[in-house]
């Protein structure tokens, strides 16, 4: 950012136009964004857990049932 300002003036104009418009300086940029990631990191909300359901094993009584009442249906 300094090179560009010192070495041509028209394109640092151009490319930074923006922060010269929110008077952001180079000297206070690396405190802004260091700003803005402890914000965003203490805004981010925890994941929620997913709760995991295991199905019962039916046994082969259980399962000789069910066929039997599919193939009667």
């Amino acid at each position: 950012m300094v090179f560009l300002q010192e070495d041509e003036p028209e394109k640092y104009q151009s490319h930074f136009s923006e922060y010269i418009k929110a008077g952001v300086e180079l000297d206070t940029l690396e405190e802004l964004y260091k700003k803005v990631h402890a914000a965003k990191k203490s805004d981010k909300p925890q994941p929620k857990e997913h709760k995991r359901y295991n199905l019962k094993k039916l046994t082969y009584d259980e399962r000789k049932q069910k066929l039997i009442e599919r193939l009667n249906a």
